[in-house]
C-alpha cells in the first residue's frame, strides 16, 4: 500500500501527514508530498509509474475534498502537481486507459 512505499523511502512522516489529516492538510504539503515523490523515484527508481500514479490519485483525492468543502487548493498547486506526475512517469495514451 501506499503507506509501505512511504515507510520504505523514509518519509512516512509526510505520509502520515496527508493520511491523518485529510482535508486539514496544508496546500503546500500536497506539493511536497508530489515534489518528495518524484525526487525518490528519480533517484532511486524504486517507485514504479503505479506507485507514482497511486501517491498522485491520493494527493487529488485530498484536493477535491477540500474543494467539496469550499476549501479549494491553489490552482497553481494544483498545476504543479500535474507537472510533477507528467515528469515523473511517461502519460501516455495506453497508461491513461489502463489507470482510468
Amino acid at each position: 500500500g501506499l503507506g509501505d512505499v512511504y515507510k520504505r523511502q523514509g518519509i512516512n512522516a509526510e505520509y502520515g501527514t496527508v493520511e491523518l489529516n485529510g482535508t486539514k492538510v496544508f496546500d503546500g504539503n500536497l506539493l511536497y508530498y508530489m515534489v518528495a515523490t518524484h525526487k525518490y523515484k528519480r533517484a532511486t527508481n524504486e517507485l514504479s509509474d503505479e506507485d507514482v500514479f497511486d501517491i498522485y490519485s491520493k494527493i487529488m483525492e485530498i484536493a477535491d475534498q477540500k474543494k467539496d468543502e469550499g476549501k479549494p487548493v491553489n490552482p497553481k498547486i494544483i498545476d504543479t502537481i500535474d507537472k510533477l506526475l507528467t515528469s515523473t512517469v511517461d502519460v501516455d495514451c495506453d497508461f491513461i486507459e489502463e489507470k482510468l
